[in-house]
Order: structure tokens, then sequence, then C-alpha cells
């Protein structure tokens, strides 16, 4: 079950303890849970991704194993200046893995102009 869950506290980059209002009441109120019984959630994004949660911030929260106890963040509630931080630069991305085409691999010129144009826009050592 997928629910909105309210970041309680940090715990690391990859953890937040998280109230889940509909299982732990609203902070507010005399029968919540105290923030120190929350449950910790996993932080579920992108290798290289850290979202840069805030305490309040509201999250989408589904479980592992269906257990309560154990709340996966699956995402932030949209809002503006999402804070995120990234090891990972996608335009520099290189992946270094050749292949070679069949013998009998018949290319049109225009297929063959295809992938040298596809070379050059992804060839960023300036190689030939």
């Amino acid at each position: 079950m997928l629910v909105k869950a309210i970041v309680e506290e940090i715990i690391n980059k990859y953890q937040v303890r998280v109230r889940v209002p509909i299982f732990h009441q609203i902070e507010t109120s005399p029968f919540a849970t105290p923030k120190e019984q929350l449950p910790i959630a996993s932080i579920c994004t992108i290798p290289g991704i850290n979202l840069a949660l805030k305490v309040g911030e509201v999250v989408y929260v589904d479980f592992e194993v269906d257990q309560r106890e154990n709340p996966v963040v699956m995402g932030v509630l949209a809002r503006e200046n999402i804070i995120s931080s990234s090891d990972a630069d996608i335009r520099s991305l290189k992946v270094d893995v050749n292949c070679e085409l069949p013998s009998e691999l018949y290319l049109s010129k225009e297929d063959q102009q295809k992938l040298v144009n596809f070379e050059a826009v992804f060839n960023t050592d300036g190689e030939e």
C-alpha cells in the first residue's frame, strides 16, 4: 500500500524516520506515536542520486514485505525547489563497451552516416 508520510528525522542520506498519519497519528494528536518509536525508512532512489530530504517533507512510502515496520521512501510529493545532489553526471557518462557487427550485415550509406554522426555526438575524447 502506497501512502503519504512525513519526514520526522534525518538519520543519514539513505534513511529517514517517518510518520505515517494513518498508523501513527499526527504529531499534535494525544494518541500520536512518539517520534523515537517511529520506523526508520530506507530511501529508494536512482543510484548516485541523493534526495536532500528535510524534516517536515511529505514523501510517498511503501512497505517491504507489506510490513508497517519496514517502510521504504519511494518518492517525494512534488513541490518547487526540490533539492537533490548527484554523483552522476549524465553528460559525462561514457560507456566503454565495444561491439562488432556481423560481417554479413548490410548498411546503406545513410545508415553508415547515422552511425558516424552517432559516434561523433558521443565521442568526448576528441578521437575520431
